[in-house]
Order: C-alpha cells, then structure tokens, then sequence
C-alpha cells in the first residue's frame, strides 16, 4: 500500500506584538506644531515648536493614565517671539539648553530653557558665511574622541542648498558642507554613527549619506553618496552608487 504523501503545511501568518502607546495631547491654544525634541530641563519633558503662532514651548509628560485617557499634559511657555521669528528645528545641547533654527529671521541661538533667556543668536539672511536662509533642522553631532561632550551642531540650510557646522557654544561657523550638482534644499538631518550623516533633499527626493572625517581645526572633509528610491533598488541588485566627493571649508578665523 503506497504511503500517502503528507499535505503541506499551512504557513502561520507572522505575529505582531503591539506596544502600549502612550497619547500625549498638545495645547489645544497653538496650531502646527513644526518638531520636538527630549527637553534637557526635566527627565520625561519635551520641548515643542510652533513656527506659526512663534512660541517653544515645554510638555511636561503626564502619568501613564493621564495619557491613555488623551489629556492634556501640563506645559508652560519657554520662548514667545513677538518679531518675524517662526521657530524650527531644536535640540538640546547641554544640561539646561537647547540650539533652535528660526526660518523667520535666518538665524541660529541658543537659548537656556529654564528662563527662556537667550544665551546667543547668529545670522541674517544671505549666503555668506555666517548668514542663512531659512534654516531647518539643527542636531548635535557625537562628541569625538576624548572629548567628555559634544561641542559641534549641523544645521540644515534649506535655501541655500548646505549643511553647516557650528560651535554649539558659541555659534561661530567651523565648517560648510557645500552641496554641488544641483542637490536643493536640505530640510532634515539624522544622524547614523560617529560624524555620518543622512541629509534629506526635498526638492529632488534624494537622500545625502554625508560621512565626516574631523569637525574643528583645519577643515572638514568628507563624502556623501546621494541615494534615490531606484538607486537604493540597485544597491539591492548588487550595482553600484553614485558618490560626490566634497571638501567642507573651515571658517576663516576672525581677525585679531
């Protein structure tokens, strides 16, 4: 009697396990939020920009309960402009402050969010150096080597079509990351690993891996692949990259 072959078997479909989401509301009195980052003032707190209504403005996180039950966390305002400011990208820089961009006034600061005390501000609107046009995201870059902290921002700016770097204690310029080849208007920044880069293109779509070799000294070099949807196909497949060689040019120290 031939043996019946076995039926086979039914894959099971994968599992998911979902994480327990926590809602936070934001103040129902400012509109289009524009990014957040951890605030640096309180473990659980997070500051948030509002670009329209030109406010920062501290989340403190409620209990797990508040949360689930949508209310409204308690909040107080950092920083209310009261000129042409429209506050962006933020991040925290040190144990009471933060590094903002603000696309209203093409300018950089730093600001100590206990008080909303601005500590420095750089920039006007233009190309040179230490001008800019509608800057966006801001981020810290990971300290170097023996160094106990971070002293070095990227700033993304957008109309000018560049990444900078800056002293996050000062604002002084150390480095520009000049994009050539027609790659416009740099919005968002990420970072991947020590001094590596993904830069967002928002007009042509393309995603910039832009790696760093040094930051403050004589010069910033680096390299940034550009990566469109097809061409992260083709890495796929096996085929190559395009890659752009790029040389990030110190500022020029100030005269004494």
């Amino acid at each position: 009697t031939p043996t019946p072959t076995p039926a086979p078997s039914t894959p099971k479909p994968p599992s998911y396990h979902h994480m327990p989401m926590r809602l936070r509301k934001l103040p129902v009195q400012y509109s289009k939020p524009f990014a957040l980052c951890e605030s640096p003032n309180a473990r659980g707190a997070y500051l948030v920009s509002y670009p329209h209504d030109q406010v920062v403005v501290e989340m403190v996180a409620p209990h797990t309960a508040a949360m689930l039950s949508r209310r409204t966390p308690h909040y107080r305002v950092v920083l209310l402009f009261t000129d042409m400011s429209a506050p962006a990208g933020l991040t925290p820089c040190s144990a009471t402050d933060f590094l903002l961009t603000d696309f209203g006034t093409h300018s950089v600061m730093r600001v100590d969010v206990r008080d909303g005390r601005v500590l420095w501000a750089h920039g006007s609107r233009g190309r040179g150096e230490q001008e800019y046009d509608q800057p966006m995201n801001i981020l810290m870059l990971p300290p170097r080597a023996g160094e106990g902290s971070s002293k070095v921002a990227a700033v993304a700016d957008f109309g000018n079509h560049r990444v900078k770097l800056i002293c996050a204690n000062t604002g002084c310029v150390l480095g520009i990351m000049a994009i050539t080849q027609n790659i416009r208007y740099i919005s968002c920044l990420t970072i991947v690993d020590h001094y590596r880069l993904l830069a967002l293109a928002r007009w042509d779509d393309i995603v910039l891996e832009i790696g760093v070799v040094g930051s403050v000294g004589g010069g910033v070099s680096g390299q940034i692949e550009k990566k469109t949807a097809a061409q992260q196909e083709n890495e796929g497949a096996g085929m190559p990259s395009a890659h752009q060689n790029v040389l990030i040019a110190p500022a020029p120290s100030p005269a004494p």
